[in-house]
């Protein structure tokens, strides 16, 4: 039980509750017992829903280290800056093709790797300038999402008084 919350604030400016406590969760044979360090965050919800085991209207995250050395709050930005950075890998193998390179040489996949990375930066470039005009489009969509929300969109050639044209049943809202 954490009972000596530290107020701060977040990336994003939010108000965020944190603490830690030292956990042991088993005891190891031999006479040394491992101990670890675990970093909670608490952050309140914008919807008030109450946490069906605390009771309390907030968030938690938490963190499992064996670093006792650092300060609580250098620990967690620490680890949230490592969480940044692998979820950048998960959207280079899962959206872009890092998962499985289609080559046997290094040296083409090393080309193949860095051209999806700059396909990344370019998607990120143009997300970002269509997520200004539209209002279904968001900079923090992933691929599959921008494609099913803007690029795919269900449509039929009709064919009248001898002219062929394209029938559109959806729209695109703009941003007013």
């Amino acid at each position: 039980m954490i009972d000596n919350w530290i107020h701060t604030k977040d990336q994003s400016g939010e108000d965020v509750f944190i603490g830690e406590i030292e956990y042991m969760p088993f005891i190891q044979q031999g006479n040394k017992d491992k101990k670890y360090r675990l970093l909670v965050k608490k952050k309140l919800r914008k919807d008030g829903q109450l946490n069906l085991f605390t009771n309390e209207p907030y968030d938690y995250h938490a963190i499992l280290t064996n670093d006792f050395t650092t300060s609580l709050p250098q620990a967690i930005n620490f680890y949230n800056r490592r969480g940044a950075c692998e979820k950048q890998f998960d959207i280079l193998k899962n959206d872009f093709g890092w998962n499985y390179p289609p080559f046997s040489d290094l040296s083409k996949n090393t080309v193949f790797l860095y051209f999806g990375a700059i396909c990344r930066n370019l998607y990120n470039v143009i997300i970002s300038n269509l997520s200004k005009i539209y209002k279904n489009v968001n900079i923090h969509h992933r691929m599959k999402r921008f494609i099913f929300n803007f690029i795919a969109i269900p449509s039929v050639w009709k064919k009248a008084s001898r002219q062929w044209y394209l029938r559109v049943y959806g729209k695109i809202p703009l941003q007013t």
